[in-house]
């Protein structure tokens, strides 16, 4: 009896470097009514989508030469700062994503909680908020063991997107949403140039 195929990753170019890679990596803009470039970090939004490889570096000639136009065939306007907007529109699907987590259930915050949950294997991802201090990343690096460990978020965002008070350590149970926030915070750190594990 045989399984179903491995579903296949999808792979895009991306616009600046002409490199192949899985979209994973990659960030898709498309053009707005006014003809400036958008990001999608969603990949959801209308009409013909353009990709740049997520790597900060990428971002930086861009005001020099424009690959937009070529890529969509028509005029298209750079907004001020594409790489800050970028990042930031990034830096809230993630919350977006963890606050998701959390209303499923999926979310423990706490130190106790998290040890606890690390312990019986359950947490399939760690956090520990940014500016935690160096006590709060070492107890946080020790628990995590194969679990990723995420440090890209200061401790007013975690209380913001999990409602809750003074949070420094959290954990993610496995399943979908977990994935979906793994991949979009690997996207955050090649952008803002912020290793993911602090």
């Amino acid at each position: 009896m045989t399984g179903k195929p491995a579903r296949e990753t999808p792979q895009r170019r991306c616009i600046v470097s002409g490199a192949s890679g899985e979209t994973a990596r990659l960030i898709r803009f498309v053009l707005d009514p006014a003809r400036v470039v958008t990001p999608d970090v969603e990949e959801k939004l209308p009409g013909r989508g353009a990709w740049l490889s997520a790597e900060r570096k990428t971002f930086e000639g861009l005001g020099r030469k424009n690959p937009f136009p070529r890529a969509f065939r028509e005029e298209a306007n750079l907004p001020e700062d594409l790489a800050g907007l970028t990042e930031r529109l990034l830096r809230r699907r993630c919350l977006n994503l963890l606050g998701l987590a959390n209303g499923a259930g999926l979310v423990t915050a706490g130190f106790e909680k998290v040890a606890d949950k690390a312990g019986k294997g359950e947490a399939a991802v760690m956090i520990v908020a940014a500016d935690g201090g160096g006590t709060a990343r070492e107890r946080a690096a020790r628990l995590a063991g194969p679990a990723p460990l995420i440090g890209l978020f200061g401790r007013e965002e975690l209380s913001l997107a999990l409602g809750r008070e003074n949070v420094v350590h959290a954990a993610v149970a496995s399943g979908r949403l977990a994935d979906m926030f793994l991949r979009e915070t690997e996207r955050l750190s090649l952008i803002s140039g912020s290793p993911v594990d602090w």
